[in-house]
């Protein structure tokens, strides 16, 4: 009987022991469950946190309002304030930057570091005027008005000797050795070459609502909106525009006399593999002109685009005093810029 107790008791006390044994795994894998979970949401906190400064700092150099350097900068975002560098980083992976720093996310101290494709400027529709070359001002150039400010990008430096007036302000990324120039919002000299997104006429082609041979038309009317135009050689163009859309030419494209819109709703975009050219007697021309060679203005005695924007992936030439009158539609309604196709919203 005393040795049937005995066993009793033996087997009762292992059995605790393996029901506490049972239970304290149990505990510590619950522990360590929570101590998981609390590194992954600590973890996640930290490179949300990292994650807004960096893009914040990226997309500020991509609109041209920040430029790289090695000295610190201190963002406060997402719960966290950190001092980062934003670097050039193409000697370990070409046209990358490169933003690293150290950060106090809630108390504690962490790092962050990341590599970015090294951005275009952001867009330049959202600049009255973008050239990407010197800009010679051998005419008066007028950019902007009082009641629509806008800003002109130039990469490369601003030369000459007439007037180039903006409401706005000026960011070249050279010097500016022409004492005519002035702009309301002040002129930024020396600033770091961002480049723009390419232009690749030959994708419209594979996209386009409607081809057309190039050649002289007077008044085009756009068949549906947003309607892509592709023009097999060059464009000559004069009259009024109906309806929305975008065209683009293989060629040249060339307005031989004014052109307007025939009514509120209408907006244009044209695209020149060549060059965009305002000859004759053109003194009005409309639209967003985005040309991949020259910009050249040689009309009436005088020439204005308004509403629009000018965009040279060469340089401006101008014989005729020229005038921005600026349209805010892309820069005001940016999700306007994949519909007609523009470079950087498309493709």
């Amino acid at each position: 009987m005393k040795k049937q107790r005995g066993s009793a008791l033996l087997f009762t006390l292992l059995t605790s022991i393996a029901a506490t044994t049972v239970i304290l795994a149990t505990v510590g894998s619950i522990t360590q469950e929570v101590q998981r979970q609390r590194l992954a949401e600590r973890s996640h906190l930290v490179n949300s946190s990292f994650d807004a400064v960096a893009n914040k700092v990226v997309s500020e150099f991509a609109a041209g309002n920040r430029e790289l350097s090695a000295s610190m900068i201190t963002v406060a975002i997402n719960g966290g304030t950190w001092n980062l560098t934003l670097t050039d980083n193409s000697a370990s992976k070409s046209n990358t930057i490169l933003v690293s720093g150290m950060g106090i996310v809630n108390g504690k101290v962490e790092y962050g570091r990341k590599v970015f494709a090294r951005p275009y400027l952001e867009s330049p529709f959202i600049y009255g005027l973008t050239t990407m070359k010197d800009l010679a001002v051998t005419e008066n150039i007028t950019v902007g008005s009082a009641l629509s400010q806008c800003n002109v990008w130039t990469e490369g430096k601003i030369t000459g000797t007439r007037w180039l007036t903006v409401q706005g302000s000026i960011k070249a990324t050279s010097t500016v050795t022409n004492p005519w120039v002035t702009a309301t919002a002040g002129i930024q000299t020396t600033r770091q070459a961002r480049g723009i997104p390419p232009l690749d006429i030959s994708l419209y082609e594979g996209v386009a609502d409607r081809t057309i041979s190039g050649g002289s038309y007077v008044g085009f009317t756009f068949a549906k909106d947003y309607e892509v135009v592709y023009v097999n050689g060059d464009f000559n163009m004069s009259g009024a525009i109906s309806g929305k859309g975008t065209i683009a030419a293989k060629g040249h494209i060339q307005f031989d006399a004014d052109t307007s819109y025939a009514d509120k709703n209408s907006r244009v975009v044209f695209l020149a593999g060549g060059e965009i050219r305002a000859k004759g007697w053109t003194s009005n021309i409309v639209g967003v002109l985005c040309s991949s060679g020259k910009l050249v203005i040689d009309g009436g005695l005088s020439v204005k685009l308004e509403p629009g924007v000018a965009v040279t992936y060469d340089k401006l030439d101008v014989t005729d005093p020229f005038t921005i009158g600026f349209d805010r539609f892309i820069a005001d309604n940016p999700e306007e810029g994949p519909k007609y196709k523009l470079p950087g919203f498309w493709p």
